[in-house]
């Protein structure tokens, strides 16, 4: 019966692929461009048919029809030149011609007729207009030439300057973790495209982003509305398009070095002021006691107790003392540079040409190294990320183009506390990481976490016709994770005192930590009263997860007429995923760990239709999505077999697959040549995440205390988009958009408990959410002198619960329990400001031959968000929630290069400073991190004088005398703030 379940769910299948692979438009991966325009005589204005057009540099062109009009499809993102020539004409070069993804370039041509050949072609500069009619929803096109001139570590850091988009480390305090999250209003179902391929990964629930910038060519950042080629996201899109190798031979080198310092503000967590176990313990007060010697049989000292006391080594007070700072030597942390080396090289493959010319084959890599400390020192001081991407490009027939491309990542970090699947790479993670103070001495208190990311790529793009091609891809992708504990601790003496031999606690991992160890303390660290922290333990994070992601599209696309551009397409997904991650702790035992190994299977097929008329615009489209889990799901929840060696006992019953439609609209009405309203509306489906569908939790003893459920429905966006665009003179730009998101099918916990008292979590589809907001955004992108833009955003958010929370199998005692809830934050809203001051090259005269004012280019960027909302109740009174708001958060940074040539070298020497005027505030994640400390952190609270009591201190605040920040007996308050003052210096070589 089973068999023949199977055969007719995979019948279906075939039939599904079948009649895709039939229909006559593929799916288009939106990472290419389109030119149309029209050719006229200059002195009558007369349409000319028949006129060669080429886009030089490219195998792509067309010939103008009877109109005098033409298209040219499939124009990977850039900046090209186009040629038109004609008999009996002046020859033109339309130079600057930009291709931005998924946008129409109109290009309207007037050739010169003549009787005489002349030999000079006329070159014309095409400039681009800044109102984009024929997008519909809220775009973002990424300039990379301006990136190169601002004040930006990495791509994540470019996100956060881009309006409704924040990358920035999340906390969970219920299961004291910490992680990095990519939001895009309000939503993290991002997706990310490099050359049009999803980089996204089930099991970290992440992206690449981490790109290595200089070899991008183009991006795009899609925060509204999106067509019909998307799926499986509901929040958002990120697009990058990578160079190619060209015919000639080009090479860049970027380094940027940032000298070393500590990134906290105030003295080392080692110094006697932060570090109260010295106070304690290692200067001459623990040592002598108030008199001020060692009087024979009147100890008053710590040391002079514990030798009175000692009957294991027979130290003296000095001998004892004199172990325990050995055992507390302070590690060293910041005394080590950061720096970033980049590079690339590209050109035709030597020696091949020389075989096939017409294949033209060429090759483009680049390289990335970031070596990064860490603010506070964990198992490693600091993180290690090299990144190096490769492509091979080359053309074996006309109209044929064929790229083959890898990615290799290697990221060598230390785990973030109690989180193996997650690698320390920021600040706040580090200091989070930290938890308890003294663990500082420890180095091997985190896990040691090695991860790597293997990716190829082959791309075959062929125009069969001037108005159709197509593109077929498939990508194979691995990512695997090492997290385990340091090397374990050598057990040779490095110390003696008095005869006795100590090894060194901080050269390794041992596996035991608290407990009674006796006369074993010399292995595990002398035992202090009060500051009782044994060097041992730790360390218990693992991770050995792996990833195999296979992606394969078919794509076609169609300009059957002036007015009517087809898309559409199959696309098909194969994802092996073996989960393998979580705590072990020794002593006491302690195991959570999570375990699956689950292969999905997606497909997916849309058409669209890009309907484009002088006074409207349409993107019209239809998504199919089909998913099979492949697999079961648990159907008696109040069972009590859930135990490694019953858990067979529990009965399943397969999952069915899904199958969801998604229809997506977008309009544009170009007002005028400079102004628009558009409008967008869409469904957007995703999959629950992979722990929700399929990881079950198992705890020491063999018992699950948690377990997936397979069944969820995908989760759903309903959104809605309003906005308009004016284009004011000739350089500035204004947008504005509203939007409504209506979230449901999300996730929730629930609660299942048996007859005899057993417990078992798992989740049901019972969560809400909704999203509304304004973006509006000022911008200058023309200009010799001045660039910039000003961009403000405003969101509302709630969400909620619904249905029942827990379930008894007495069913009486389950009505009552409802988990129906509403959780509003308040509204979140940023200001974002980016400005460029720059000098024309060879502006002002040459001092000494040397261009001493031209080419200089001066960057400031600016956010101002507000601060998030929290719920403070001491009293405990109903109703109250999210009664507080935290300081807003403010930064500046700055970019200052010059542009010179060394040797014929093109060469810029830039100095880049983050946090520019060196602003110290208290994070806004301050219960976070003192999550042992709740104690401390309410007295913080408790000490404001908030405006409601007549006051004027506000959360975040932290100068004025009455407040009370946390005390160095706990945890180094140096630590509460951001990070301080951080400069770069760069130089980058380009030829």
């Amino acid at each position: 019966m089973a068999n023949h379940c199977r055969t007719k769910r995979y019948t279906k299948i075939i039939y599904i692929i079948l009649f895709l692979l039939v229909n006559h438009t593929l799916l288009l991966a939106a990472n290419s461009g389109k030119i149309v325009g029209t050719v006229k005589d200059a002195g009558t204005g007369e349409a000319l048919i028949g006129v060669n057009i080429m886009v030089i540099g490219s195998q792509r062109g067309t010939a103008s029809d009877v109109d005098g009009k033409f298209t040219i499809l499939g124009l990977t993102p850039g900046t090209y030149s186009v040629k038109f020539s004609y008999i009996g004409y002046q020859t033109v070069i339309v130079e600057n011609v930009k291709i931005i993804i998924d946008r129409t370039t109109d290009l309207h041509v007037e050739m010169q007729s003549t009787s005489i050949a002349l030999q000079k072609e006329i070159i014309v500069r095409a400039t681009r207009p800044p109102i984009a009619l024929d997008v519909s929803s809220s775009k973002r096109d990424i300039e990379i030439s301006e990136v190169e001139t601002m004040p930006v570590i990495d791509f994540n850091n470019l996100l956060n300057l881009q309006p409704g988009t924040v990358y920035k480390p999340k906390t969970n305090d219920s299961q004291e973790q910490i992680t990095n999250e990519l939001s895009i209003r309000g939503g993290t179902g991002v997706g990310v495209f490099v050359d049009g391929l999803n980089v996204t990964e089930a099991l970290s629930s992440g992206s690449l982003t981490n790109f290595n910038m200089s070899s991008l060519k183009a991006a795009e950042i899609l925060t509204g509305g999106f067509n019909a080629e998307y799926g499986n996201i509901r929040s958002g899109v990120i697009n990058v398009v990578t160079k190619d190798g060209t015919e000639k031979y080009t090479f860049s080198a970027d380094v940027k070095y940032s000298p070393a310092d500590r990134k906290h503000f105030g003295e080392s967590i080692f110094d006697p002021k932060s570090a109260p176990e010295w106070l304690l313990y290692g200067y001459n007060d623990a040592l002598f006691g108030p008199d001020g010697i060692h009087a024979e049989g009147k100890p008053d000292s710590y040391w002079e107790y514990f030798a009175a006391n000692d009957t294991v080594y027979g130290f003296t007070p000095e001998q004892a003392q004199e172990v325990w700072k050995y055992q507390h030597k302070p590690r060293e942390y910041g005394h080590k540079p950061d720096y970033i080396v980049e590079a690339t090289v590209g050109g035709p493959v030597p020696l091949f040409n020389y075989i096939s010319k017409d294949a033209n084959l060429r090759f483009f890599t680049s390289w990335r190294y970031e070596y990064n400390m860490f603010a506070v020192p964990l198992s490693r001081d600091h993180f290690e990320d090299m990144n190096w991407f490769w492509k091979l490009t080359f053309n074996p027939i006309k109209g044929m183009k064929v790229n083959f491309q890898g990615t290799y990542q290697q990221n060598l970090s230390s785990t973030t506390y109690n989180t193996p699947q997650v690698s320390v790479t920021t600040t706040e993670q580090a200091i989070y990481s930290m938890q308890y103070p003294l663990t500082k001495y420890y180095q091997a208190m985190r896990s040691i976490a090695d991860r790597y990311r293997n990716q190829f790529a082959l791309n075959i793009s062929h125009a069969i016709s001037e108005n159709t091609f197509y593109d077929f891809k498939i990508s194979y992708l691995l990512r695997r994770s090492f997290v385990n504990h340091a090397k374990e601790r050598s057990n040779d003496i490095a110390f003696t005192v008095g005869g006795v031999g100590f090894i060194d606690p901080q050269n390794g991992w041992t596996p035991y930590n608290g407990g009674d160890f006796g006369g074993r303390e010399s292995e595990f660290g002398i035992k202090t009263s009060g500051m009782s922290f044994i060097l041992g333990g730790h360390g218990k994070e693992r991770d050995y997860s792996k990833e195999t992601l296979i992606n394969t599209r078919f794509d076609i696309v169609s300009q059957i007429n002036d007015n009517h551009q087809i898309k559409a397409g199959l696309e098909f997904n194969y994802d092996d995923m073996k989960m393998n991650h979580g705590l072990i702790q020794i002593s006491p035992p302690l195991v959570k760990f999570d375990q699956f190994r689950q292969i999905p299977i997606k497909m997916a097929m849309y058409a669209q239709d890009k309907i484009e008329f002088s006074g409207m615009i349409a993107n019209l489209g239809l998504r199919l999505d089909y998913t099979d889990r492949r697999g079961t799901y648990y159907t008696n929840l109040f069972s009590d077999y859930y135990n490694v060696d019953s858990l067979y006992l529990v009965p399943t019953e397969r999952i069915k697959p899904f199958l969801y439609v998604s229809p997506r609209i977008g309009i544009s009405h170009p007002i005028s040549e400079k102004s628009k309203l558009f409008f967008n509306y869409g469904h957007f489906y995703d999959e629950p995440g992979v722990n929700y569908l399929y990881n079950k939790r198992e705890r020491y003893g063999g018992f699950y205390d948690r377990i997936e459920n397979s069944n969820l429905k995908p989760q759903r966006t309903i959104a809605y988009e309003l906005g308009f665009e004016q284009q004011i003179g000739n350089e500035y730009l204004f947008h504005v958009s509203g939007f409504y998101r209506n979230i449901t099918n999300q996730v929730k916990w629930v609660d299942y408990y048996s007859e005899i008292g057993n417990r078992i979590s798992t989740y049901s589809n019972d969560n809400y959410a909704d999203s509304r907001g304004l973006e509006a955004i000022f911008e200058k992108k023309v200009g010799d002198y001045f660039l910039g833009s000003l961009s403000f955003d405003y969101l509302i958010t709630s969400s909620g619960d619904f249905g029942q929370a827990v379930f008894y199998e007495e069913v009486l005692k389950t009505p009552g329990m409802s988990s129906s809830s509403q959780y509003t934050p308040g509204a979140a809203y940023s200001i974002l400001g980016n400005i460029t001051f720059k000098t024309p090259i060879g502006w002002g005269k040459d001092i000494f031959g040397f261009d001493l004012l031209g080419d200089w280019v001066l960057n400031f960027t600016h956010e101002y968000r507000s601060g998030k909302t929290f719920t403070y109740n001491p009293k405990g009174l109903p109703g109250v929630n999210n009664n507080m708001r935290w300081n807003p958060h403010q930064n500046t940074n700055m970019r200052l290069s010059k542009g010179v040539d060394i040797g014929g070298l093109s060469t810029v020497i830039y100095l880049e400073v983050y946090n520019l005027f060196n602003v110290k505030e208290l994070n806004s994640n301050l219960r976070s991190l003192l999550l042992p400390y709740l104690k401390l952190y309410n007295e913080y609270l408790e000490s404001l004088n908030l405006p409601e009591e007549g006051g004027n201190d506000n959360p975040g605040d932290y100068k004025a005398e009455n407040i009370k920040l946390p005390s160095n007996d706990n945890f180094p308050n140096q630590l509460l703030f951001n990070t301080p003052r951080d400069i770069y210096l760069g130089i980058k070589i380009n030829f």
